[in-house]
C-alpha cells in the first residue's frame, strides 16, 4: 500500500494497488485506484481542450491575417477609387467652365443682335409678331445666361477660384439691379412682386454681385413654380445676433410648395423636388446650392419654409457690417 502512494506520488497514474485483505486497507486501495483514473481522465480532458484550444487560437490567427488582408485590399481600393472620383471631380469643374465660357461669347453676340433688330423693328413699326419673337429670343437669352452663370459660379466655388468683393452696399440697390435682369420673366408669366424694406438707406456688408446672384436665383425659383397672375413678396427687416445686426431677406411665392421630406435637399447640387421639374420648368438644380455656398461664404443662413399648395418663404441672413468701425461709418 505505501509502495503504491509512493509510485502514484511520483506521477505513476498508471500504478494500481492491488490489496486483497477485505479490510480497510483493501477499501482504501481501491479508493487510491479510483483517484488515479480520475485525474487520468481529468488530465486526458485537460490535454484535449488544451489542443483544441491551441488550434482554435491558430485558425482565428489565420482568419484575423486573412480578415486583415481583405480590409487593406478594401482600404486600398477604396483610395484609389476616391482618387479617380477627385480627378474626375476635377475634370467636371475644368469642363463645366470651359464649356460655360465657350456658350457665354456666342450668346452676347445672339443676344446684341437679337436686341439691334428689336429696336430697327419697334422704330419702324415693323410686324407685332417679328418683335415679339425677337423678345421671345431676348428673354430666352437671359435665361440662357443666368444658367451659364450658375455654372460658371458652381465652378469657380469648387475650384477655390471665386474673387470675393467684399464692402458696405446699399440693399435697395442691389435688388433693383437682381430684379432688374428679371422683368421679362416676371412680365412673361404677369407676377407682381412687391418689395418692402425697413429703410431706403438700408445697407449691407458683403460681395454685392454675389447678393444680387443669390436674389435673382431665389426670386427665379419662385417664378418657376408659381402659377402665371400670382404675386411674389420680398420683405427685409433688419435683426440682432450675438449683438450684430444682419439683414433678414424672405422671398415668398405662393406657388407649388415644396413637400416636407424634400425640404432638406433643395440646397444640395443637382438637386430637383421632382426629377421631371427639369424637363416641365427648366433649371440645372444648381441655384439654390450656390446661394448657399455664398450665403455661408459671409457669415449668414439660408433655409426654406413651405407647405404644397401654398407656396414657399426662402429666408437668408446677412450682415450689416463686418465689423464696428464699419458699422460706424455707416452710421456716419
Amino acid at each position: 500500500m505505501t509502495a503504491g502512494a509512493r509510485e502514484i506520488s511520483q506521477g505513476n497514474l498508471y500504478h494500481s494497488i492491488d490489496v486483497q485483505t477485505h479490510d480497510e486497507i483493501q477499501i482504501l486501495g481501491e479508493t487510491f485506484n479510483q483517484m488515479t483514473e480520475s485525474l487520468r481522465e481529468n488530465i486526458t480532458l485537460r490535454e484535449k481542450a488544451s489542443f483544441e484550444l491551441e488550434e482554435l487560437n491558430q485558425n482565428l490567427e489565420l482568419r484575423v491575417r486573412e480578415r486583415t488582408q481583405e480590409l487593406e485590399n478594401l482600404n486600398g481600393a477604396l483610395n484609389q477609387a476616391n482618387k479617380e472620383l477627385k480627378e474626375l471631380d476635377q475634370l467636371k469643374t475644368t469642363f463645366l467652365a470651359n464649356v460655360s465660357h465657350e456658350f457665354k461669347t456666342p450668346l452676347t453676340s445672339i443676344k446684341a443682335f437679337a436686341e439691334i433688330l428689336k429696336d430697327e423693328v419697334d422704330e419702324v413699326k415693323g410686324p407685332a409678331e417679328m418683335s415679339r419673337f425677337l423678345g421671345i429670343i431676348n428673354s430666352e437669352t437671359d435665361r440662357l445666361g443666368r444658367l451659364i452663370k450658375n455654372l460658371l459660379s458652381l465652378s469657380q466655388i469648387e475650384s477655390g477660384r471665386i474673387v470675393w468683393k467684399k464692402s458696405l452696399f446699399p440693399v435697395r440697390a442691389a435688388l433693383d439691379a437682381a430684379l432688374d435682369g428679371l422683368l421679362p420673366v416676371l412680365q412673361e408669366k404677369k407676377i407682381k412682386l412687391k418689395t418692402t424694406l425697413p429703410s431706403p438707406d438700408l445697407y449691407a456688408y458683403g460681395d454685392q454681385d454675389r447678393i444680387q446672384e443669390v436674389v435673382t436665383n431665389l426670386v427665379e425659383n419662385g417664378v418657376k413654380f408659381s402659377d402665371r397672375s400670382h404675386e411674389m413678396e420680398i420683405y427685409c427687416h433688419e435683426e440682432q445676433r450675438q449683438g450684430v445686426p444682419y439683414l433678414h431677406l424672405e422671398i415668398k411665392d405662393y406657388g407649388c410648395g415644396i413637400p416636407e421630406e424634400q425640404m432638406a435637399k433643395v440646397f444640395e447640387r443637382f438637386s430637383q423636388v421632382d426629377p421631371s421639374d427639369t424637363r416641365q420648368k427648366g433649371g440645372t438644380g444648381l441655384g439654390l446650392a450656390i446661394c448657399k455656398e455664398i450665403v455661408e461664404y459671409h457669415g449668414g443662413e439660408i433655409w426654406v419654409e413651405s407647405r404644397v399648395d401654398h407656396g414657399s418663404v426662402f429666408h437668408f441672413t446677412l450682415p450689416l457690417a463686418d465689423s464696428k468701425e464699419e458699422r460706424d461709418i455707416k452710421r456716419a
